[in-house]
């Protein structure tokens, strides 16, 4: 293993304490602000073009565990509303950032996060598996900044 990829893995290791301890300080309604502002300014395509409208009137709470941190997710009107008071939905999917982080790079499958019980699923398991198909659709390099992309690319696959 080379130095940078050494200090990068190290790096790497501290980003749930990071932010954890980054989210800590904020008002709830500053976290629900950031995570809404982002969702639909990343998303604002597919939510212009109607590939969301699933979630229409239900709601996608998600749970991170190791950070601390849930918020639920609805659409109405070509927007997402992001609630951190709410922490129930019609479908709950749980895990670690880091799972998270590498389901976004789209270095593992979904259902190999879920099969292993990295992720887990409660509640509507329709509206999970549209989340699910949704998430496999998204091109993360036309989406998401290219030092945000590089930095995903740099995450272990944890299993």
């Amino acid at each position: 293993m080379s130095t940078t990829q050494g200090i990068t893995t190290k790096v790497i290791q501290w980003v749930p304490t990071l932010a954890r301890t980054s989210l800590y300080p904020l008002p709830k309604f500053v976290q629900a602000y950031g995570l809404e502002w982002t969702f639909n300014q990343t998303l604002k395509e597919s939510l212009r073009n109607g590939e969301l409208s699933f979630m229409d009137s239900r709601v996608v709470a998600v749970q991170v565990l190791d950070i601390d941190l849930t918020f639920s997710v609805t659409a109405k009107d070509q927007q997402l509303a992001v609630n951190v008071l709410q922490t129930e939905g019609d479908v709950i999917i749980k895990g670690k950032l880091m799972d998270f982080l590498v389901l976004m790079a789209g270095k593992v499958d979904p259902d190999t996060l879920f099969f292993s019980r990295r992720l887990s699923l409660t509640g509507d398991t329709e509206l999970g598996l549209q989340v699910k198909n949704f998430l496999d659709t998204l091109d993360v390099e036309s989406i998401l900044p290219r030092f945000f992309v590089s930095a995903l690319e740099k995450v272990p696959t944890p299993l």
